[in-house]
């Protein structure tokens, strides 16, 4: 299971229209940064669960520090990855990838290797939904999609 970060503003994703409204982009920095303190998840939850502060405002660095300092990261250790460049060429990245693959919101589920090496795309999944698959598929299970 791996997650990655598309931040919906064009600001710092490529496969969407151009936007000033950087919050997004600040926020997938300190997710990405926090992944590296192990504390991802704690993060993220904090992150999605603000969403529509994150939407309607510009969030900032001391904001988003905040978060970080409220799920017990090292903050000197938060700083010197949100001030280095790999972490945004890291959410660019992610976001480019997305793109390619025609992702238009957050969550969005993608399996791969299910069916042969080809990547599937949920439609309105939940998580526990996700997890069946998995644990059905590493139990050799094999997924049947409908023809198209």
């Amino acid at each position: 299971l791996q997650f990655k970060v598309f931040p919906l503003t064009g600001a710092c994703n490529p496969s969407l229209p151009n936007s000033e409204r950087i919050g997004p982009c600040l926020a997938a920095a300190a997710a990405e940064c926090a992944h590296n303190q192990g504390a991802f998840w704690e993060v993220n939850r904090d992150l999605f669960s603000n969403q529509r502060a994150l939407t309607e405002s510009q969030w900032n660095f001391n904001e988003l520090l905040f978060v970080a300092q409220s799920n017990g990261l090292n903050t000197e250790e938060f700083k010197t990855c949100f001030s280095n460049d790999a972490t945004m060429v890291g959410v660019l990245s992610d976001a480019a990838a997305g793109g390619k693959l025609g992702l238009q919101g957050t969550p969005t589920f993608l399996l791969h290797g299910v069916t042969e090496d080809k990547w599937i795309m949920l439609k309105e999944p939940r998580m526990e939904h996700l997890l069946t698959l998995i644990n059905a598929h590493k139990k050799g299970a094999k997924l049947r999609l409908p023809e198209r």
